[in-house]
């Protein structure tokens, strides 16, 4: 061919390579590829016959990073499996021992019919231009993507014929140079897409440093343990970072300035902990659940507070001092702080359940006497980040709303918003007043919201026999005592925070569906006590533990100064498990509350080093079945629950441990003869309990598998049959823009 006409098809065997709209066919059909391993196969194919050696592909494909020579190699094995290549022919990649690797197979160009200009008469290798950045994602009307093996990113590489016939890529990016611009274009923005690895904790949290290198995400690992990991930028594989197991679900972590080092809260301290490896070190110790923070450069960090004003934590290590002063008469709270360019004022959410009115982005300062400054720039319920600027002009406030994302330049002199909004991207996730998004100066990371789940039904085979109702944002599940009725926590869409219990009526043809609790607060966490009545946790606004009847009386049980997670309550309704943080010696603990009074205080009774949650209350009230990972990773324990009521003392017996390699979620038969718990990979156990006089558990036996599904689940009476959230489609994707700001106007 002459260098008249551009590639836009490859053929080699029955695969079709579409460099310009990154897909790949076989045999006529999708094939799924992650975005580096499709780069790579454009690569090879590009130059057939031709030995590329390791270093010239990793600086092709990996150009803004350095990578080992294991990461090249796994998505040379990920290309040869995704196209079914065997062991003993029909390769078309050949591997040079020590030295590279030879695209071998026969390649046949199908140019398109259109001259190129002849500004591209040389063969090159560019990245589209973009001026606007797309949504979270193309999908179908069951949220799936409409074509499983296309990666919707904005990164294309076009290959261009060379003269003497063939293809041949003579120019490729390198590393450090910022993105390839068009000789008389405007200045272009890269997006693509990165895979989710890992079940991320339910916040969806995730940060990018401030140099755009590295992304730091919360997740369960392969032992069910949530963990944060750092990952590389364009890298598939994550790698945890050691000592960061936390307990609550938590916002997302806090970057030193260097991009060296995170801080997070797994639970009332702050920890710092380097990418590099190394044992975290603790800082100081929080009056609350630290939500967002900033770093600047003098060693402050500046932490939002789930129960009252901004708090100021010394990143060498000390006290912890009050910054802003919340009025809790209206249920404020300050979070999501973010310092501007002088590392001295800032920007943060100022959130009110009970006067929504008045939240939005408000301006602070560190040196301000009265504590209590600011002035609304942005009315909004979700937190917002300042990019501070790269030149002379002013800095960028990113935020959401209504389920948008939006960057607004901001003058730093005048504290003043400069022009309009320029819109980002559509349908960005949201967990409470966090939006999914992250950003650096050069990079900006965003997600969709997580899939919808469907109620669904599966006997103890594993066979699915049916679903409930429609799919939606459930976080929460509890199945009725007589296993007629379903309670679940189900989260309002984008641009609006809030949380409600909902009835299903499982025993209707039609699936009624009654809304249970309204108004601003957030209700979680429900748990029956009998068939027509329940417990539920609040939180903002009217916060405590409450329990209510299917008739709507509602009555306040206990409220305490921490979290309340109630987690099983006894058929009568005397006795009501919970988990709470007391502080940072004994991470989660289970407290309980006994008796029909309002004026019954909480006490401990799973107090013990690191976490114990979710304790289950056996239909008989005697024992005790919870969770804790103060051997290592999670694991079911059981304990006997002993009330002496002449004393009035409550006390544990020995835990005895039940699971083996991981679990959590234990839920007892009616009749108290079977114990059921999930184990990280998503399989049901079942193990057959003893004589009531005392606990003999048997050999655990695995029932099923089903991965994925939220966490809280239920059981019928006879143990015959088992709810479950199921997800309707795979987790969203990470979107990541290099030089976002190019898309701005000047």
């Amino acid at each position: 061919m002459d260098g008249n006409g551009s590639a836009s098809r490859v053929h080699f065997g029955t695969v079709t390579l579409i460099p310009d709209e990154r897909l790949v066919l076989k045999d006529g059909r999708p094939v799924a590829f992650t975005p580096k391993a499709f780069d790579l196969l454009v690569v090879l194919a590009a130059n057939p016959g031709r030995l590329l050696t390791k270093e010239h592909l990793m600086q092709a494909v990996w150009p803004d990073v350095i990578v080992e020579e294991s990461n090249l190699a796994y998505h040379v094995f990920a290309i040869r499996k995704a196209l079914g290549e065997s062991s003993d022919g029909d390769r078309c990649i050949e591997t040079v021992p020590k030295r590279g690797y030879r695209f071998v197979a026969p390649v046949r160009v199908e140019p398109d019919a259109r001259a190129l200009p002849p500004e591209l008469a040389t063969p090159t290798l560019e990245r589209r231009e973009r001026t606007d950045l797309p949504s979270a994602g193309p999908a179908d009307a069951e949220g799936r993507e409409r074509f499983p093996g296309r990666r919707r990113t904005g990164i294309t590489l076009r290959v261009w014929l060379g003269l003497a016939g063939g293809l041949a890529l003579i120019a490729l990016m390198l590393p450090g140079l910022g993105p390839l611009r068009s000789s008389s274009g405007p200045a272009t923005s890269v997006h693509f897409q990165e895979p989710v690895t890992g079940r991320l904790a339910e916040t969806g949290m995730f940060s990018v440093s401030p140099d755009g290198r590295r992304l730091v995400f919360a997740a369960e690992g392969a032992d069910g343990v949530l963990r944060l990991w750092s990952r590389t930028m364009n890298t598939l594989q994550p790698v945890p970072l050691p000592g960061t197991e936390v307990f609550a679900i938590i916002p997302p972590v806090v970057w030193s300035p260097d991009s060296r080092f995170v801080a997070f809260d797994p639970g009332y301290v702050l920890k710092k902990a380097s990418v590099d490896g190394g044992a975290p070190q603790s800082l100081c110790e929080m009056p609350g659940t630290a939500v967002g923070g900033s770093w600047n450069r003098a060693g402050d960090i500046l932490l939002g507070n789930a129960l009252g004003g901004l708090f100021r934590c010394p990143a060498a290590g000390g006290r912890a001092t009050s910054v802003t002063v919340a009025d809790l008469s209206k249920g404020e709270r300050h979070i999501f702080p973010s310092f501007l360019s002088d590392g001295r004022r800032f920007l943060y959410l100022r959130i009110s359940r009970t006067n929504p009115e008045t939240s939005g982005i408000y301006l602070g300062d560190l040196g301000a006497e009265s504590r209590t400054v600011g002035n609304r720039l942005i009315t909004t319920g979700f937190g917002a980040a300042f990019v501070a600027p790269t030149g002379s002009g002013p800095g960028v406030i990113v935020f959401a709303r209504d389920g948008a994302l939006f960057a607004q330049r901001f003058d730093e002199q005048r504290l003043e918003l400069v022009g309009d909004a320029t819109r980002l991207a559509e349908g960005i996730g949201s967990y409470l007043d966090g939006a999914f998004f992250s950003v650096s100066p050069r990079t900006l990371v965003y997600r969709a919201p997580e899939p919808d789940s469907r109620l669904t039904w599966f006997d103890r085979q594993g066979n699915e026999l049916g679903g409930v109702g429609t799919p939606d944002r459930f976080s929460g599940l509890s199945l009725s005592p007589d296993g007629n009725r379903a309670l679940v926590t189900t989260q309002a869409p984008q641009g609006t925070v809030n949380a409600d219990l909902w009835l299903f009526d499982l025993t209707a043809a039609a699936i009624p569906r009654q809304r249970l609790t309204f108004g601003p607060a957030l209700e979680f966490w429900p748990t029956w006590s009998a068939n027509d009545r329940f417990v539920f946790g609040s939180a903002g606004g009217a916060s405590g533990v409450y329990q209510q009847t299917l008739g709507g009386e509602r009555m306040l049980l206990f409220k305490t100064s921490g979290p309340e997670i109630p987690t099983s309550v006894s058929g009568d309704g005397r006795i009501v498990l919970y988990t709470t943080i007391t502080g940072p010696a004994t991470g989660g603990d289970v407290w309980v509350r006994v008796g029909d009074r309002t004026s019954a205080s909480p006490r401990p009774f799973l107090q013990r080093e690191k976490d114990q949650s979710d304790a289950q209350l056996a239909p008989d009230s005697r024992w005790v079945a919870y969770v804790s990972n103060e051997a290592g990773p999670s694991e079911v324990f059981v304990t006997e629950f002993r009330f002496d009521p002449a004393t009035d003392s409550i006390t544990a017996g020995e835990s005895i441990r039940i699971s083996e390699g991981g679990g959590f979620s234990p839920r007892w038969r009616r009749d108290g003869r079977e114990l059921f718990y999930l184990t990280p990979d998503g399989s049901v156990m079942a193990i057959e309990v003893g004589a009531k006089s005392e606990f003999r558990p048997g050999m655990a036996k695995r029932l099923f598998k089903v991965p994925g599904v939220v966490p809280e689940w239920g059981v019928t009476p006879d143990g015959a049959r088992f709810l479950f959230a199921v997800p309707v489609s795979p987790p969203p994707p990470f979107h990541v823009v290099q030089d976002w700001q190019a898309t701005l106007p000047k």
